[in-house]
């Protein structure tokens, strides 16, 4: 969340993102962990000023941490994800999921079935392997 955070806060990305066709982005946070384990901790937001990226990134930053043992369910995420896409209150040009996570899925997903479902409906994933400590 940290570096989440930090990167919220990299003046270039306001730059960026007022640049843009639209000059905003709209944006949520979710967790997630195990099969049956998803939440989404900051709500959809539109970023257009560095004043929103500085409150996303506070919030991102002191967000409790939602997760239950029992495995990585990284096929559940995506296709958690990709739902919670599909309500996104705003009009949008472009939709993609940016995942971080370490470990394959181990919670009897099929990542890849997911992945390539989400593909299909237009839906790219920017993915994040971390390598834990």
């Amino acid at each position: 969340m940290d570096g989440m955070a930090a990167a919220l806060r990299n003046p270039p990305l306001a730059d960026a993102i007022a640049a843009g066709l639209f000059g905003q982005v709209a944006m949520t946070l979710l967790h997630w962990s195990s099969r049956k384990s998803q939440k989404v901790v900051v709500d959809w937001r539109v970023l257009a000023s560095q004043t929103d990226l500085e409150a996303f990134a506070h919030d991102t930053e002191h967000v409790k941490r939602q997760w239950q043992p029992c495995g990585t369910g990284l096929a559940s995420a995506i296709v958690f994800s990709a739902a919670l896409l599909a309500t996104l209150p705003f009009l949008a040009a472009r939709r993609l999921l940016d995942v971080s996570g370490y470990g394959a899925d181990n919670a009897a997903g099929h990542a890849c079935l997911a992945r390539n479902a989400a593909v299909a409906r237009c839906l790219p994933i920017n993915g994040l392997p971390l390598v834990p400590r």
